[in-house]
């Protein structure tokens, strides 16, 4: 292996590090805070279904259906990773 591959395998493994410290992670810790801020601030209301109901704005408003699009391209995102980390390990 040379030395250009290694140095570009190594940038590679940093710069996934650095989105994920740096917009990944953070992303993450103010998402879950809203939905328990929520959760604390309304409990009867939102308790029935916590995932659709902690989308803030009104039920069936326009970024109720944006949250709810991303949500769905996460999940066929993440699908088709799980798929190709079974097939890597056959």
């Amino acid at each position: 292996m040379s030395t250009h591959s290694v140095l570009k395998w190594l940038w590679l493994i940093y710069s996934v590090q650095i989105s994920f410290g740096s917009f990944v992670y953070p992303s993450l810790i103010l998402a879950y805070l809203g939905q328990g801020a929520r959760l604390v601030v309304n409990r009867a209301d939102v308790l029935p279904n916590v995932f659709y109901l902690t989308i803030p704005g009104r039920h069936n408003g326009p970024l109720f259906w944006v949250q709810y699009i991303f949500a769905i391209l996460a999940m066929l995102i993440t699908s088709q990773a799980m798929i190709t980390a079974t097939f890597s390990l056959v």
